[in-house]
């Protein structure tokens, strides 16, 4: 395969998944995708070279950042213009996949919930027996642990029988 071809189906399935959480995989549309769907629109910028008897260092270097900066202001704009960026959903949050090794965990060793905070909150787990609200913290980490893994019946992913 093609390593592009899976790159932007790829991306493409994440902006679906990112876009419609509840969405399953049999009602995702799968459209032709330009390879220049998914890349940046090129920022390129030329100038004249330093002439050292001309000016100095400091003033070439502030001309250059003045030049740099209008530029970039010019390609955000017109990038924005092209792309319609109103209809674009941004993520703040980096991503984190520990709820898909939990399920792995589950479904391939066969892990209770338990299992898995020991695992990935160790200091949760740990400290349970020390106080009440340590371990009311241990039963919270147990609960979410649950609901994240039963977020995947949204996917048709398989889910451990016992969890509801």
């Amino acid at each position: 395969m093609d390593k592009d071809w899976l790159l932007r189906y790829g991306y493409f399935f994440l902006s679906q998944f990112s876009a419609t959480p509840q969405i399953r995989i049999g009602d995702i549309k799968i459209p032709k995708l330009d390879a220049v769907s998914l890349v940046g629109l090129p920022f390129e910028l030329k100038f004249h070279g330093w002439l050292p008897g001309d000016e100095g260092p400091e003033e070439y270097k502030k001309r250059l950042r003045k030049l740099f900066d209008e530029e970039l202001l010019k390609y955000f704009h017109n990038t924005a213009v092209d792309l319609d960026l109103e209809k674009i959903k941004r993520s703040t949050k980096p991503l984190k996949y520990e709820r898909v090794n939990w399920l792995v965990y589950m479904i391939v060793r066969g892990w209770g919930v338990e299992q898995i905070v020991e695992k990935f909150f160790p200091d949760t787990a740990a400290n349970r027996t020390c106080n009440p609200s340590k371990y009311l913290e241990y039963e919270n980490k147990l609960k979410y642990v649950k609901a994240e893994i039963l977020k995947f019946e949204r996917y048709d992913l398989p889910t451990p029988k016992g969890l509801r």
